[in-house]
């Protein structure tokens, strides 16, 4: 176990690569004829019960044992995270955070959280500002299966403090509806904690590792700028996945560049 896996560890997460990615949320969800499409497709959280038995790679033994019961499964380049590249820490922390935010919520669903109080929390939304939000997610292509109330409620908190904490800029260009309403928080409140969770989903917080702050701007980098290497850079964003979409997608990618690398890291598997 190397130093990247870890600090992820730490935090209750497993790197992989985006092809093991795919096969654990193909396997777990039971989906098939998909091929590379799969839904949700930048990170996973699952208990670690259920994980070890998907994973193929015997190297992976050790890691998981060191993992709590809950997993945020997630991606990303292990050399740049073992370089202390900032904006690869960034991203891993953006993952893990969306990630747990899955986990507290299934934590709430297991203590008596029901379709019904799902449904008063849509309502104090709007049906038509939820209607909204479910175009977007699917448009996205981050609703998992069923894609009820209940898993699209779940995606839209985990996505909306992801944009909120990492991306702020994007939150009204991906849920225009809901720009400055206080009810949205409010409501998020009722279920989760978001500072705890984004405090206690940052890697390498006490290790040293340079992870960059939320919503800080992302620098492009520039081999040949000193400064890229050691610097504090944005948030990896996420805003848009994959695939030629409506405008205000390809203008979200345009924004972060972050969109546009998975775009290109996707359509190259």
């Amino acid at each position: 176990m190397d130093r990247v896996d870890q600090e992820l560890a730490e935090v209750g997460a497993l790197l992989v690569d985006e092809r093991t990615l795919r096969r654990v949320i193909k396997r777990h969800l039971h989906l098939t004829g998909l091929g590379l499409q799969v839904p949700h497709a930048h990170g996973y959280a699952l208990p670690r019960a259920e994980l070890a038995t998907l994973l193929e790679d015997a190297d992976l033994a050790e890691v998981l044992a060191r993992l709590p019961a809950e997993v945020v499964v997630v991606t990303g380049d292990r050399d740049d995270l073992g370089a202390g590249d900032a904006d690869a820490w960034s991203q891993a922390w953006r993952g893990v955070f969306h990630g747990r935010v899955h986990h507290a919520f299934a934590a709430r669903l297991a203590d008596g959280l029901d379709v019904a109080a799902i449904r008063q929390r849509i309502h104090r939304l709007g049906q038509t500002e939820f209607d909204e939000v479910r175009f977007v997610l699917r448009q996205e292509d981050l609703l998992l299966p069923p894609a009820d109330d209940v898993t699209t409620y779940v995606e839209f908190v985990a996505h909306y403090l992801e944009l909120a904490a990492f991306a702020p800029e994007l939150l009204a260009q991906t849920f225009p509806m809901l720009r400055g309403q206080p009810r949205v928080d409010a409501t998020i409140a009722l279920d989760v904690d978001a500072a705890a969770l984004l405090a206690a989903a940052r890697p390498g917080a006490g290790a040293g590792v340079a992870a960059a702050r939320p919503g800080a701007r992302r620098r492009r980098r520039d081999p040949g700028d000193p400064a890229a290497a050691g610097g504090p850079g944005r948030p990896h964003a996420g805003a848009a996945r994959r695939g030629r979409g409506p405008p205000a997608r390809q203008q979200r990618a345009r924004r972060d560049p972050g969109v546009a690398r998975r775009r290109s890291d996707h359509r190259a598997r």
